[in-house]
């Protein structure tokens, strides 16, 4: 069955007790929360305190994407924050070894996250080590931009490369509508945003989303 994550990138943090709630009402299956340092992406988000105000109030599990430069010194603090998977991004880094090693020590899930325009690249000497990998559908840190076109594809192409070990997670600008493609095309996992935390509705959009047959 398909997996949905929220992504909290965009609520209003005053609120998040109350969304966290919401949600795991709805049904989600986990948190989804972004880190940006202005560096690698333009703009600053969030940080290991709001991954522990997160953990704290579910126990559903909680995920760090780290859209930063240097990733090896954020692994620790989001494990002592809470997160039980954490990605990082394979354009941040020339040593992804070095990280998946720490996250691995760390005993938490390790991720790696692609840019929409990064070539699939050789991943067999880390495949034993990685948990999943994040597909981001949209260019990151653009917030409410569309699913990129040709994302199904890209999927594709990377289930065809790695073992049924490595969960696919897709991310960025998904909507019940277009998830049927990336579902179909390999993706296992879904990261929902504004259409899913925003929905006046998110059990029918959570719904919607795990109808979607499964083929691979």
């Amino acid at each position: 069955m398909t997996r949905l994550f929220a992504s909290l990138t965009s609520i209003d943090v005053g609120e998040l007790v109350p969304i966290i709630e919401r949600l795991e009402e709805a049904g989600v299956d986990g948190f989804h929360i972004d880190l940006s340092d202005g560096v690698f992406t333009p703009g600053l988000l969030f940080g290991p305190n709001v991954v522990k105000a997160v953990s704290t109030r579910t126990t559903l599990p909680v995920e760090a994407h780290l859209m930063t430069t240097n990733p090896d010194v954020y692994v620790q603090p989001l494990v002592d924050a809470g997160a039980l998977r954490v990605s990082f991004h394979w354009e941040a880094t020339l040593y992804p070894w070095r990280t998946v090693s720490i996250l691995e020590k760390a005993d938490c899930a390790a991720g790696i996250a692609f840019n929409p325009a990064t070539p699939v690249p050789d991943l067999s000497y880390l495949m034993h080590s990685v948990a999943f990998v994040n597909l981001l559908t949209t260019e990151p840190d653009v917030a409410g931009e569309k699913l990129l076109p040709t994302m199904a594809e890209r999927v594709s192409r990377f289930r065809s490369l790695l073992p049924e070990t490595i969960a696919i997670e897709v991310d960025g600008g998904i909507e019940a509508t277009s998830a049927g493609a990336l579902i179909t095309a390999g993706a296992s996992e879904v990261v929902m945003g504004r259409s899913l935390v925003s929905s006046p509705d998110p059990r029918a959009v959570i719904a919607a989303v795990r109808a979607i047959p499964v083929s691979h």
